[in-house]
């Protein structure tokens, strides 16, 4: 299965469904697509801003999953600026707690989005290996 046909009805059901209405396989892809398109367009601030705060909690396995390790790592630190709870399902508290970031953390998610940006290169072949490998549960 392709993967952009995959990732959309993914994000189809999820818009129907919900997260937890989804299989695991729609989870990963729905979670790396939001990842992706928000990171790689806005960064980590309006990532965390827009997105349900489970589809970031649920990114650093979902990168795992299609073994990319490294998106896998820099999900789980960004995850990690908002301390040893992670990110906030409360989209309030989540917001509140942007507001409030330090300079620090504001460099830490600098820094990982660079990062981001050289280890993405090869995300689609990996997305691609792992619908052949999950094509039927994908459908």
């Amino acid at each position: 299965m392709n993967a952009d046909l995959a990732m959309q009805r993914a994000l189809d059901r999820l818009k129907r469904l919900g997260f937890a209405g989804l299989s695991e396989e729609e989870k990963t892809l729905a979670a790396i697509w939001h990842f992706e398109s928000k990171v790689a367009n806005a960064g980590f601030e309006r990532y965390f801003k827009t997105v349900d705060g489970e589809l970031a909690r649920h990114a650093p396995a979902a990168f795992r999953a299609v073994e990319a390790r490294t998106q896998a790592e820099i999900a789980e630190q960004a995850n990690a600026v908002f301390g040893p709870g992670g990110v906030p399902t409360d989209p309030r508290l989540r917001e509140q707690a942007l507001r409030t970031l330090s300079d620090e953390a504001r460099r830490t998610f600098d820094a990982l989005e660079r990062r981001y940006f050289e280890s993405a290169r090869d995300l689609e072949d990996r997305l691609a290996r792992y619908l052949e490998r999950h094509a039927p549960a994908a459908r």
